[in-house]
């Protein structure tokens, strides 16, 4: 910008002026940089040694690669930590003495440092779309609390082999109401019951306080953050099938009894919260 600009008169025009011109003229010039999503995955993990590394395979395929993947190994007795060692540095680990999942969570959400929070089970594992699908869906639905996609069911220790791109497969992304979702939830859970389709943006997690997920009910705590989060506002969730949940006899999934007991003391701890509404 040239201090050669006069006024009309032919008088020289005032500082102030000279500076806001530039100021505007940057403003035309210079396009705002785009704020990348750093997406953070959080695995927490315990004597997984038979399916871990398929499942950080599937992380490290991303076609948007996440700004970070934390592992927290609550305690194992078989070789998962050596497994794991072999990812360094492409991944962090830390290490906890066994605490149950709902600590291991609390303790990598607490070190994680992304805008999007996408939580992985040690046994699961994601299509290469996964996350950008997922971010998309974040930066369309800015009041979301909570993200899905669909998933597929398989069984056994093996690996997945995606057939196809669901991806690419034309979906209607549904906004559900917090009161339509918990119906929907108690009365047929399969599109919500796991984490390893669920991202959370941080600053969403954050209004929850220190540890989100309850330790008294760990193994069923994903049941009771979703119902907190529903306080706060929609879940969006999208249908593609973009992860695969594993399905084995020693699962914790498989424990029915202890999860259902879970699940209802989760249900009475949130009481006092939604009466509170």
């Amino acid at each position: 910008c040239s201090p050669a600009h006069c006024s009309p008169a032919g008088s020289p025009v005032s500082v102030r002026s000279m500076i806001t011109h530039c100021e505007r003229a940057q403003k035309v010039l210079v396009s705002p940089a785009k704020t990348i999503m750093k997406s953070s995955v959080l695995i927490p993990t315990y004597n997984s040694a038979r399916t871990i590394e398929a499942t950080l395979e599937s992380v490290l395929s991303q076609t948007a690669a996440p700004y970070e993947i934390l592992v927290m190994d609550d305690g194992s007795t078989d070789n998962t930590v050596q497994l794991l060692n072999r990812y360094l540095p492409r991944i962090t680990v830390f290490q906890q003495r066994n605490q149950g999942v709902a600590q291991a969570r609390n303790i990598l959400c607490e070190r994680s440092a992304g805008d999007l929070l996408a939580f992985l089970d040690h046994d699961d594992i994601w299509h290469p779309d996964y996350l950008a699908t997922q971010q998309k869906l974040v930066a369309a639905h800015p009041k979301g609390v909570a993200f899905f996609t669909g998933h597929q069911n398989f069984r056994g220790y093996g690996n997945y082999a995606w057939k196809d791109t669901p991806s690419a497969a034309p979906t209607t992304v549904e906004v559900v109401a917090p009161l339509d979702f918990i119906k929907r939830f108690n009365k047929a859970p399969g599109a919500f019951t796991s984490m390893s389709y669920c991202c959370i943006p941080k600053r969403v997690l954050n209004q929850l306080g220190q540890n989100p997920f309850c330790a008294e009910v760990s193994g069923c705590d994903d049941v009771m953050l979703y119902h907190r989060l529903v306080i706060i506002g929609p879940i969006v969730y999208n249908p593609s099938p973009l992860a695969a949940y594993r399905i084995t006899a020693g699962a914790q999934s498989a424990s029915l009894i202890k999860a259902v007991e879970k699940a209802v003391r989760a249900l009475e701890l949130l009481k006092p919260a939604f009466e509170a509404q």
